[in-house]
């Protein structure tokens, strides 16, 4: 289901959420399958001609789901084209 667009630009807001509280365009993280996420990583490997060795399978795909889980959260929430730029950062 297409998103309504922004009044700015017409195009709809990234991270607008879909019915469920999902935004349209990101699976959540349990349900994109293993194999899949295995692919995705296999084939980044080699377009970046990285080899990686077989036991560090497994941890990369589980952080890449990691990483995927943390993109949906972040994807839920709405930033305006007018957010001002962080200050200085001072830890």
């Amino acid at each position: 289901m297409p998103q309504p667009p922004t009044a700015q630009t017409g195009m709809p807001q990234a991270g607008t959420p879909a019915p469920g509280g999902m935004p349209a365009n990101i699976l959540p993280a349990e349900a994109v399958p293993k194999d899949a996420t295995l692919a995705l990583v296999q084939a980044r490997a080699a377009a970046l001609g990285l080899v990686l060795p077989e036991a560090c399978l497994p941890g990369i795909v589980s952080n890449t789901d990691l990483l995927g889980h943390y993109t949906a959260l972040l994807e839920q929430v709405a930033l305006p084209d007018l957010c001002e730029p962080a200050g200085e950062y001072t830890p």
